[in-house]
């Protein structure tokens, strides 16, 4: 799939002389910086990849998007006057209250990168990888920016936990790098995975094997060997409320080990924000109105969220429209100040 924006050419005389601060370089940044160009504003998009696209280029793989594609946004963005600050992660490299103090908006659109941990024993044990850190790390290998060998092997038996995209990806890779055993585990039925039985089917078509009503309770291992087993108990599900997936229930004594070298964990994510140590905190309402606070509970309305970072884990376009309306929030917002001061 191609991942494309609407490029609207900026002209000198429609120059706002307002300064705006993306960060976060994915689908909602891309599609923010996009349109608060086309008002006229001068954007910086800051991003701690080595260069831009998010999740695009570093996460998703080619098949569902095109990298060149991305890219390509990306040159236009550019030609456009968007300044692309990459390798700088804020909230360490650079201070948010920086950004706060010197543009006149910031978004943040950092994204659901936080991979959500398990909570059993042996978690963390080597060979014991969570599936994001690993995809990432190998897309940075493929473009260019790491060495293979700079990446752990793998091994013959990779298990995979999880249900979503990113744990149909994180077999994809296991494939790619090697394992002869890949092995997809998770605790309801093909039915209720959320990446959708299309996803699913082809996954056992590549020759992954699909463990469904499993769930892993502990990882066996030492220090020297790491990981060489996962303990998983057979789960029955319940029925749950209208429009919710049941519940797995372990059940009683059908604890059994699987043999792994491996396991990648897609046990879900979890939004990253870049406030660091400057003491800034976000209340989020049911109706997902945003209010950034500093350290002193002011409100900061000058800080607007987007995407993943606002509505946790979803789809490109999703993404794309939150980063839009984004955009359109800081737009009206600064145009309201612009008429006020001249009252």
């Amino acid at each position: 799939m191609e991942f494309t924006l609407k490029h609207a050419q900026r002209v000198p005389y429609s120059l706002s002389g307002k300064r705006m601060a993306v960060v976060g370089a994915g689908p909602a940044g891309l599609a923010a910086a996009n349109e608060l160009t086309s008002f006229g504003h001068k954007v910086d998009v800051y991003d701690q990849m080595p260069e831009p696209g998010g999740l695009l280029l570093f996460g998703i793989p080619e098949e569902r998007i095109s990298k060149q594609s991305v890219r390509e946004c990306v040159r236009q963005l550019k030609s456009c006057g968007v300044d692309f600050h990459c390798r700088i992660k804020v909230g360490e490299d650079i201070r948010f209250g920086e950004l706060v103090r010197d543009y006149d908006a910031v978004l943040v659109a950092t994204g659901a990168w936080k991979s959500n941990e398990m909570g059993i024993a042996g978690e963390h044990l080597k060979g014991v990888h969570y599936a994001l850190d690993y995809i990432i790390q190998y897309n940075l290998a493929k473009l260019g920016y790491l060495g293979f060998s700079e990446i752990p092997a793998l091994g013959g038996h990779v298990v995979v936990v999880g249900g979503g995209l990113t744990a149909v990806d994180a077999c994809a890779v296991a494939l790619e790098r090697g394992a002869t055993d890949v092995s997809l585990v998770y605790r309801r039925t093909r039915a209720h995975a959320p990446a959708g039985q299309h996803m699913i089917k082809k996954l056992i078509a590549s020759g992954v094997k699909f463990m469904e009503l499993t769930q892993p309770i502990e990882f066996i291992g030492n220090d020297r060997d790491g990981v060489v087993a996962l303990k998983a108990v057979k789960t029955e599900l319940l029925a749950a409320g209208t429009g919710t997936r049941p519940k797995p229930v372990p059940i009683q004594g059908s604890e059994h080990l699987i043999k792994v070298d491996s396991v990648l964990l897609a046990t879900g994510l979890s939004p990253v924000l870049p406030f660091g140590g400057d003491g800034f905190r976000i209340e989020i309402d049911k109706s997902r109105n945003v209010k950034v606070m500093d350290a002193h509970g002011s409100e900061l309305k000058k800080v607007f969220l987007a995407g993943d970072a606002l509505y946790g884990p979803s789809y490109v376009a999703p993404a794309v429209r939150s980063g839009v309306r984004a955009a359109l929030n800081i737009h009206e917002s600064l145009s309201r100040q612009r008429s006020s001061e001249a009252v």
